[in-house]
């Protein structure tokens, strides 16, 4: 019954052998008599409902209760359970711990955590409970007194665990040694034995050294206070925080900045306890824009915000401009959405399928209703987000998969001053890992030979590459075979009959099976690849000056381009740190070309020469750049994801500055790494205090699936920028715009 509408508890009298019930998650409020005649029930869920207090619940035989996520404010009706063994009552008001043995004798586990206890004598008031072994407090204030676990383990010795810690002999033995177990014992034997000397105490902790500590943190000893040290006040004037307040919304940034949680979404509304709590203000919501479309949330929870009319507005324009996913946003309880009115229906962008809740803010039934937006419409443009960021995602594991080859492959493009080892042929498992394609060597293969390698008596045959025939004897055959185990343990099989050890390429196991020692498909492909049936000749890799050949031409591609490039788009006046010609001519050179392809082509535009319109806040980093009021430090890109570009700005101001790092901005590799060209798919605000330095880590999105990821590499910031939000929308999209051009 969890996890539905029900607002009553109802009468259970009919059900005369229930043994459990879960309501977790409805409506309840109150806990009515209808549980009164169910003498068999043994445990009872009634966690994340309305409860206020506990109430007709006498005489039961619970031996479970669960009440965590309600609004109780003491326990008092936990007395008249007088076989219970575990009660947990995580997350509501309560201040006391109010309990006692006598009335609870078999009290085993007590979950008190994320509550407003503050007094370690409420620690004592559990003392005589003989069977109580797990204990769980952390969070509550009282959890940040010094020495809280060994001020607890003093007082309750039975304990065997303590919040989400076993109890170890070690932490039984320290708290022995803070609060004087046997000082007294030494003290005498001491004395026994040196008479004439002074005894010293040499404890480094102790219980009135814990004492002192209590008075200077909190006024007073043995109690935090309500709402513990970090919340006895603000630290931050605007927006107000206490420093926990400050640390819960830092960490509701960075979970939002990955994916949110739960998962799409970013919540920044509930807490799990009252003192934890934080509302989002106005200054917040430039920061949680960009973790939204970082993190691509599809919800944003906000709850009862303390933002005005221009945030909801600003959040709107986010919506209306941005290619982000975000498609429903909660203002429930937010005061300000009444002043906007019908604004609202206006500009909120419903044809998108996006919605808004705006229950209790003072709006009318019929406007809160349409904003809500649950027309056939909308539910398609939800359903058609839904299924493009399942492509994404699975794009993205894709080409994760591919970084092992495409590191491979760089390796082997990368200029430098003689050529390295020929690569594997096409018929090694080492070129049939994702991201390679070997596929079009092997259509060549079977469109010759339908029949692969035919086996004739004691002979085998099949065309070549020329169209000529080759035929094998028997000798040939096994020769080619054990050529064939060489790849195979080459790659990390294990010799013998049964293929063991690394295991093989997905794709390669699909094209010549999970063991394909004798397969006449295989044994054919590596004849096709040039692979000679002898012991004598090595040559499980391309011939060397074949490759060298191969690999000289595809040098001196890459030297014109570049050097086509460097003129072209380098050779003017550009502040430090800001070049474009590498990233013209490696994507001339991704598209498979000898010449190199104009901005255009690609769909770029020049920061010089096309007008942008002017960023709603701060100044454009390009146009920054140009002024001569920042200075464009380092840029360095690492991996994918989150954080994988790190862009250092100096302000060379007198006045503090905002600049604007705007989506569609593109970053080049300095040389030809043959790792990823990325750009912004976000709108990054960097703020500047004059003559110092920031550093924003934004995310950089890859612009080709057939380079590795950068790798602590130096970038340059181009002269180029790409405004077509629908392509920027998410990484699959910019793929298949680039891919198209190869």
């Amino acid at each position: 019954m969890s996890y539905n509408m029900i607002a009553e508890l109802g009468d259970w009298k009919v059900h005369r052998f229930l043994r459990e019930l879960n309501l977790r998650g409805n409506f309840i409020s109150g806990i009515g008599f209808g549980l009164t005649g169910s003498k068999e029930l043994r445990l009872l869920d009634l966690s994340e409902n309305f409860i206020l207090e506990l109430q007709n619940l006498d005489d039961l035989e619970l031996r479970t209760l669960s009440l965590a996520q309600n609004k109780l404010s003491s326990l008092e009706g936990v007395q008249r359970l007088s076989k219970l063994h575990s009660l947990d009552v995580r997350h509501n008001h309560i201040t006391s711990a109010t309990l006692r043995a006598e009335d609870i004798p078999r009290l085993r586990k007590l979950r008190l955590s994320e509550n407003r206890i503050s007094h370690m004598r409420e620690v004592d008031q559990l003392a005589s409970f003989q069977f109580l072994s797990e204990l769980y407090l952390e969070p509550n204030p009282m959890s940040q007194l010094p020495e809280y676990r060994a001020q607890v383990l003093h007082r309750l010795p039975r304990l065997r665990q303590l919040d989400d810690q076993q109890v170890t002999p070690e932490e039984r033995v320290k708290t022995d040694v803070i609060f004087g177990a046997d000082v007294e014992t030494r003290r005498d034997i001491f004395e026994q034995l040196l008479p004439e000397e002074t005894f010293v105490d040499r404890r480094l902790m102790t219980q009135e050294l814990i004492a002192q500590l209590e008075v200077e943190q909190f006024g007073c000893i043995g109690d935090a206070g309500p709402f513990g040290a970090d919340m006895a006040e603000p630290t931050f004037g605007n927006p107000p925080r206490t420093k926990l307040q400050n640390a819960k919304f830092r960490q509701r940034i960075e979970l939002t900045r990955r994916g949110g949680c739960p998962e799409g979404v970013a919540n920044f509304s509930t807490f799990p306890a009252l003192f934890h709590s934080t509302a989002a203000y106005d200054e917040d919501l430039q920061e949680i824009i960009e973790a939204l479309a970082e993190g691509g949330c599809e919800e944003l929870w906000l709850g009862a915000a303390e933002i005005s009319p221009t945030g909801i507005r600003e959040i709107i324009a986010f919506l209306q401009d941005s290619p982000s996913r975000l498609c429903h946003i909660n203002l429930s309880g937010c005061n300000s959405a009444a002043l906007l009115g019908a604004e609202l229906l206006k500009s909120f962008p419903l044809d998108r399928g996006c919605s808004i809740e705006l229950e209790n803010c003072g709006l009318a039934d019929s406007t809160v209703a349409r904003l809500r937006n649950k027309s056939e419409a909308a539910s398609r443009a939800l359903t058609g987000a839904a299924t493009e960021r399942r492509r994404s995602a699975q794009r993205v594991a894709e080409q994760l998969e591919m970084q092992e080859y495409l590191e491979d492959r760089a390796a082997l493009l990368c200029p430098r001053e003689a050529p390295p080892p020929a690569p594997p042929r096409a018929c090694h498992p080492l070129q049939w890992r994702p991201g390679a394609e070997p596929q079009k060597a092997l259509e060549g293969f079977l469109k010759a030979n339908p029949n692969k390698l035919v086996e004739n008596g004691a002979t085998w045959a099949m065309s070549n590459r020329k169209g000529g025939k080759v035929q094998l004897s028997s000798d040939d055959f096994y020769n080619l075979c054990q050529k064939l185990d060489d790849i195979l343990v080459e790659w990390g099989c294990e010799p013998g009959e049964l293929l063991g050890g690394r295991p093989l390429p997905a794709a390669f196991a699909s094209a010549f099976g999970n063991n394909p020692r004798r397969s006449p498909k295989l044994l054919g492909f590596m004849l096709w690849e040039g692979i000679v049936p002898s012991p004598a000749v090595k040559d499980l890799c391309r011939e060397q000056h074949e490759w060298e050949a191969a690999w000289a031409d595809e040098q001196q591609r890459m030297k014109q381009l570049s050097a086509k490039a460097t003129e072209e788009h380098d050779s003017g006046d550009s502040s430090p740190g800001v070049a474009s010609g590498q990233l013209m001519a490696h994507l001339s050179y991704l598209a498979q070309s000898t010449e190199l392809k104009p901005p255009s082509f690609f769909g770029f535009k020049k920061v010089a020469e096309d007008e942008r319109p002017a960023p709603r806040h701060g100044e454009d980093l390009h146009a920054a750049l140009s002024a001569g009021a920042v200075l464009l430090e380092e840029v360095t890109a690492n991996g994918t994801g989150v954080g994988n570009l790190k862009v250092t700005l100096r302000s060379l101001s007198e006045e503090p500055l905002e600049i604007l790092l705007r989506r569609g901005t593109i970053f080049q590799q300095k040389t030809w790494n043959h790792r990823q060209d990325l750009i912004t798919g976000v709108d990054y605000l960097v703020k500047l205090v004059p003559g110092k330095s920031a550093t924003i880590e934004a995310l950089g999105l890859s612009l080709s699936t057939s380079c590795a990821a950068p790798c602590g590499d130096e970038m340059n910031l181009t002269a180029f920028y790409f405004d077509n939000d629908k392509v920027l929308a998410g990484q699959a999209l910019i793929w298949d715009h680039f891919q198209a051009f190869k």
